[in-house]
């Protein structure tokens, strides 16, 4: 294996935990409401990244109080169950989630 193709490697590892953090690391939930799909989260800005995370082909399926599933973008569900989360604080100015891929 050349330098180059471990490096391509390495970026495309990066991003994919990239994104795979964007789509988990939220308190949304996908509902269907009169046969459409919408999102339900205390925050816009949250409902922002999980349409991002979608645009990059990671599809949040389904959120429950213990787990998340993600259809990634080779159409394979991945699901994270949930061992914590820490809700968003003005205090902190984040939050954040404990997930076990399972």
């Amino acid at each position: 294996m050349t330098t180059s193709n471990k490096a391509r490697r390495d970026k495309d590892s990066v991003l994919r935990d990239l994104m795979t953090a964007v789509s988990v690391c939220h308190n949304v939930t996908p509902i269907i409401e009169e046969g459409q799909r919408i999102f339900h989260a205390s925050s816009p800005d949250e409902i922002a990244l999980v349409k991002f995370g979608e645009d990059c082909k990671f599809m949040l399926q389904e959120r429950t109080s213990d787990t998340i599933k993600i259809l990634n973008p080779i159409n394979v569900v991945e699901e994270y169950q949930i061992l914590a989360c820490f809700p968003f604080s003005s205090e902190t100015k984040r939050m954040g989630i404990l997930v076990r891929h399972v």
